[in-house]
């Protein structure tokens, strides 16, 4: 399967696990470059942690070929072609576990620091922007702070650009879960400084619109549970 690639295929018989269901000649499209699979035009999660093949029926007429979530009756001509498929997005799955774990490692073994927050702050983009609950706040009082911060810039000739731009100084990242050492040092390579929502909020004095405070804490709180669960 060659980057960029769709791979698509009629697939006799196809079992849906979630659903418990089986769908007859269905057509069924692999991508490339993400972990989805599309059946009869409905795009639907595919997990290929494992590959269980079963080999030919006893009629000579299909492959079977299982995964965790589905089970796929293939025509013979297909068989090899769908394999190769399933065995390449399973490998770029693995991979990119991988890859989260080594992110993970470097997160948990390097402490943070934010750039001191200075004139350059009047010329910022915001990153990150999700993770709010209502248990902390509102999209309208985070609006409402970003207006704020928006005239403060305006009066010393600074601009807040709605998008990542090479021409901000500041990058703000607005989830604390994504204040860590790999995002954090990924925008430095850029050129940015780097600081939280939260710092900004407090230099320019507007916790009145906003309880930082709260915000952090529930992030701390998330951040044990997870670590409790898994």
């Amino acid at each position: 399967m060659e980057k960029g690639q769709i791979e698509r295929f009629t697939i006799d018989f196809l079992y849906i696990k979630e659903r418990n269901t089986t769908i007859k000649n269905c057509t069924v499209q692999f991508y490339e470059k993400n972990q989805y699979i599309e059946i009869n035009g409905d795009t639907t999660y595919f997990d290929p942690f494992y590959i269980k093949d079963d080999g030919l029926s006893s009629d000579c007429l299909y492959y079977k070929i299982f995964t965790p979530l589905f089970a796929f009756w293939v025509n013979p001509m297909d068989y090899q072609r769908l394999l190769n498929v399933i065995k390449f997005k399973q490998e770029l799955q693995f991979k990119k576990r991988q890859l989260r774990k080594d992110i993970d490692r470097l997160n948990a073994e390097n402490t943070i620091e934010f750039d001191d927050i200075d004139e350059d702050i009047y010329n910022y983009f915001i990153a990150h922007k999700s993770g709010l609950c209502a248990k902390v706040g509102t999209w309208n009082q985070v609006n409402r702070v970003e207006k704020a911060i928006e005239l403060l810039c305006i009066k010393n000739n600074g601009i807040f650009y709605k998008n990542e731009t090479r021409k901000a100084r500041f990058a703000i990242i607005f989830n604390p879960a994504h204040c860590v050492y790999t995002i954090i040092s990924a925008f430095r390579e850029k050129g940015f400084k780097v600081t939280s929502f939260e710092k900004v909020v407090t230099y320019f004095n507007l916790k009145r619109l906003f309880n930082v405070d709260m915000h952090i804490q529930h992030h701390e709180e998330m951040k044990k549970y997870i670590g409790k669960t898994y």
